[in-house]
């Protein structure tokens, strides 16, 4: 039934609209009280935990993160792990594990409860949480660092190296000496047991067992020293093989032990030689090898045989031989190295400058090039024989175009094993007995045919005083090997036979050289003397071998001068060769010797 009421004139009041009214006004208000206590209880737990919430045995409801960390450092203190027994061989070690508890995470936890989702399931969450509560659990953070260093120790203490067995080298040979075990903890194996025994602890187990300390033996390799005693003994009690063309010579163990180093190397179980060379000491001794062996090449000899109008050969040329000393060297040291007893040294066939199958004819030997003579008449029969000998050690000589001749070379020593005599000769200032007096009377004559010939003189000494045996002063050359040498040049273009002729009833000596006369003329100016100086007074000087009564004269007076001689060389119009040829001579006086008691002319 409507129930109205009049109010006013024209104005109709429904009873029932009036109830609605009053029941939205009350809805309205409750809800706007709703939001009142909402904003009240966000606004009161802003930056705070929500109530319910427990950490451990800790309530942290309604304080803020930083309190409630504070509350659990006061209520959880470090805790405690026993210390946990590790054993190995009857050896005991105590490790000390360490843990902490970790309150950040489960305060940061604790304060995210209720504050995620949609507004209607925050609010929802806190509700449960006021209504029901809410645990997070604490568990202590093991520190396992000091464990691991601890345990890192303890290895390093039990830990033995494996002794591999080992080989030396010295005077005995090789030695052997045998391997010995190792032995090594097993860290990781050790370390995953402790990791559950602490874990255990931790959860609050009791485990009093001891930890076994778990180490294992490692075993040496076995090694095979044979190819060490082998090399050893091949290298070091051995003669080295040297292949050299057709000879085989041989390096003595001796040295092959001095320059060879081994050192023992394993590889593989196998006990081999690391091989190292002193390259120095295989030279010397392959060069002394080789200056042992050597054989210089041989130019023939050629003479003129008057009688026959023909050359004959007096000697044939003969090859020499010789070694390359550093190629050697480096193929010896390349096989040692290599383990072996023999290597290929090459060698150098040295070929003599006159071929050994040409004729005469054929190195164009014909005709006089240059001819000297000098005369020894008067000489005693040591000086003949000196003069004899000289010049058949340099009889037949054959000088190549080009080639420099040597009197000293071609000539030898000038020793008693070679055939010279005591006899006089120049000795400073005075003559004197000596090996090889009227050896330079020789290199004179042979320096006269190679001066008229016009060839060029390389080295050219004149004596310290005038000879008379050599007549006109300025074309004498002496000699005195190995120190003194006469040397001239080939510069023709064809072979050149030196040939010498001795007439020892006549007293003289010619030397001849045969070839091809060259293209030029020779002119030979007088000699212009300089600085002419009397000798000085004789000498007197007593020797006790002479009789009483006996004067005899052993240096004669020679004035002391300059010479000098002009020798021109002309092919043609054309000077080739202009050289003055200079001679430097002492004035030397006479010398006489007498007995004991003789009576001197002139001296009182």
């Amino acid at each position: 039934m409507t129930v109205t009421t009049r109010t006013a004139p024209g104005v109709e009041v429904r009873e029932g609209s009036h109830v609605l009214s009053w029941f939205f006004l009350w809805l309205s208000g409750l809800v706007a009280v709703a939001f009142v206590l909402l904003y009240l209880w966000t606004t009161h737990y802003q930056g705070k935990i929500f109530p319910g919430v427990v950490i451990g045995d800790v309530s942290v409801g309604g304080l803020s993160p930083t309190s409630a960390q504070q509350r659990l450092t006061i209520a959880y203190p470090r805790p405690l792990i026993p210390p946990l027994e590790l054993t190995w061989g009857g050896r005991t070690w105590w490790v000390y594990p360490h843990a902490r508890f970790e309150f950040s995470a489960a305060v940061d936890e604790a304060y995210a409860l209720g504050r995620t989702g949609s507004l209607w399931e925050q609010l929802q969450s806190q509700a449960d949480l006021y209504r029901q509560g809410y645990v997070i659990p604490l568990r202590p953070l093991l520190d396992m660092g000091p464990v691991r260093t601890q345990l890192n120790a303890l290895a390093a203490q039990v830990y033995r190296p494996v002794r591999e067995p080992s080989v030396a080298l010295d005077a005995r040979g090789v030695t052997y000496r045998p391997g010995q075990p190792g032995r090594e903890v097993d860290v990781t194996a050790t370390w995953r047991a402790l990791q559950h025994r602490i874990q255990a602890l931790a959860a609050g187990e009791t485990l009093p067992e001891p930890v076994p300390l778990v180490v294992r033996q490692v075993g040496p390799s076995s090694l095979d020293v044979t190819a060490l005693k082998d090399a050893t003994r091949r290298l070091t009690t051995q003669p080295f093989r040297i292949i050299a063309g057709d000879r085989v010579l041989a390096l003595d163990a001796s040295v092959i032990g001095k320059a060879v180093m081994l050192t023992p190397v394993v590889r593989g179980g196998r006990a081999e030689a690391r091989i190292d060379v002193n390259r120095d000491i295989i030279y010397q001794a392959l060069k002394r090898l080789n200056d042992r062996y050597t054989t210089q090449p041989v130019d023939a000899r050629l003479d003129y045989d008057p009688d026959n109008d023909r050359f004959i050969v007096l000697s044939p040329s003969q090859t020499g031989w010789t070694m390359d000393v550093d190629a050697g060297t480096d193929a010896v040291v390349a096989a040692l190295k290599a383990g072996k007893n023999e290597a290929e040294v090459p060698v150098r066939i040295l070929k003599p400058r006159v071929p050994d199958d040409a004729t005469p004819e054929a190195l164009g030997i014909r005709e006089i090039v240059g001819e000297g003579t000098t005369y020894f008449r008067g000489s005693s029969p040591a000086r003949v024989r000196n003069i004899v000998r000289a010049a058949d050690a340099v009889r037949g000589v054959v000088i190549p175009p080009g080639g420099v001749f040597s009197f000293n070379e071609a000539a030898g020593a000038i020793t008693a094993a070679n055939g010279y005599e005591d006899s006089l000769i120049i000795w400073g200032d005075r003559t004197a007995v000596g090996i090889g007096g009227g050896v330079c009377q020789v290199s004179t004559t042979l320096y006269r045919a190679a001066f008229f010939a016009g060839l060029p003189i390389l080295e050219r000494w004149n004596h310290g005083y005038i000879v008379s045996w050599y007549g006109e002063p300025g074309l004498d050359a002496t000699v005195y090997s190995p120190y003194v040498d006469f040397k001239f040049q080939n510069t023709t273009d064809t072979y050149l036979l030196v040939q010498p002729i001795v007439d020892t009833q006549q007293g003289f000596i010619t030397f001849r050289l045969w070839g091809t006369k060259p293209d030029w003329t020779v002119e030979v100016s007088k000699p212009v003397r300089e600085d002419v100086q009397e000798p000085p007074p004789p000498v007197y000087r007593e020797d006790p071998k002479l009789p009483k009564g006996t004067i005899k004269q052993v240096e004669w007076a020679k004035p002391g001068m300059t010479v000098r001689i002009t020798r021109t060389v002309r092919r043609g119009d054309t000077i080739i060769e202009q050289q003055e040829f200079v001679s430097r001579y002492q004035p030397w006086q006479a010398v006489y010797l007498y007995g004991p008691g003789t009576e001197i002319p002139g001296k009182k």
